[in-house]
């Protein structure tokens, strides 16, 4: 039965034009990418880091993006600058984002409406200076102080430190389990106010063995060019998935993270059809009328909060702004 099972499958995939590869294969291509990459980064020779760059990603969020880039600008020191990739499934949406736009000239912001979300994405990339990369969403509030000019202090092509973790962490929203970090995970030898662990020798598949995350992670921007312009993804969700193929090539650097979280994501809403993540029910066009009232989220409440997960839901107090 299973010999019929496997023929079958081999004859299906053969009148469709699918190669099936057999496991040793697979591995064997995926060396071959990654030693591919590594030989073109090491082409382009070490640089000194000088500057890191923002990308942040939003879509029918607008009051979202202002809690974002308010609690940013408000307790980031040294902020870099931020380049918000926005797009609108209703143009009900649009006067809102035009109104954010307003709101923030005069600070180190750049909007840019996507035509298609990957082109844009690479488009964005390619025009970077920076030597580093951080990416952010529009559900992301910042929550405490944090100098940006410490990560010029990393390597990204040898670790990859995060603000967005913390070893106090008991739970998994996305995944909706009790999980707790890494048994390996030590107060790191190299940077005294940081811990470490080892990304490819994680006990689950869970926060702590997801490197490739597009909150807060840093990485270098012409390596994340590379890997971006070899994908096909149609938004940020599966560009985050994607970039998760990349996980052998990355997975034996360190990851680093502070005794404190920085930031938290509060998945009220899902904007997004890409997956079933779970979220709040907390709709968009409702948080488009309270913008459309004058009013904005109130960032306060969430200063200094500790949360069991990188993702936790929390209800909204709304201001006027």
């Amino acid at each position: 039965m299973k010999q019929n099972i496997v023929n079958f499958i081999k004859s299906s995939a053969k009148k469709a034009g699918v190669t099936l590869l057999k496991n040793h294969q697979y591995d064997d291509l995926l060396q071959q990418r990654d030693t591919l990459l590594t030989m073109y980064m090491e082409g382009l020779g070490s640089q000194k880091r000088k500057s890191t760059a923002n990308i942040l990603f939003s879509l029918n969020r607008p009051i979202q993006v202002y809690a974002t880039l308010e609690s940013y600008f408000k307790y980031m020191k040294n902020p870099a600058h931020v380049y918000v990739i926005y797009g609108v499934t209703n143009e009900i949406y649009l006067p809102a984002y035009n109104e954010l736009i307003e709101s923030f000239k005069g600070y180190p912001v750049t909007f840019i409406k996507e035509t298609k979300f990957r082109d844009t994405l690479v488009e964005v990339l390619e025009s970077l200076k920076e030597e580093n990369i951080v990416f952010m969403t529009d559900d992301d509030i910042f929550t405490r102080e944090y100098d940006m000019a410490e990560l010029l202090k990393f390597d990204p092509l040898k670790e990859i430190p995060t603000i967005r973790l913390a070893p106090y962490f008991t739970r998994s929203y996305t995944m909706n389990v009790d999980q707790l970090p890494p048994k390996h995970m030590k107060k790191s030898e190299q940077y005294a106010d940081m811990f470490e662990w080892d990304w490819s020798h994680n006990e689950s598949d869970n926060e702590w063995a997801y490197p490739m995350s597009v909150e807060m992670h840093l990485f270098d921007t012409k390596e994340i060019l590379a890997m971006t312009k070899s994908l096909k993804f149609k938004a940020p969700n599966t560009y985050e998935g994607m970039l998760m193929m990349y996980r052998s090539h990355v997975q034996k650097r360190k990851g680093l993270c502070y005794a404190e979280q920085f930031l938290f994501n509060n998945p009220c809403n899902k904007v997004q059809t890409e997956n079933n993540n779970i979220a709040g029910d907390i709709t968009p066009e409702f948080l488009l009328e309270k913008w459309n009232k004058g009013l904005k989220i109130d960032i306060e409440p969430f200063y200094h909060i500790r949360t069991k997960a990188p993702h936790e839901e929390y209800s909204f107090k709304f201001i006027q702004r």
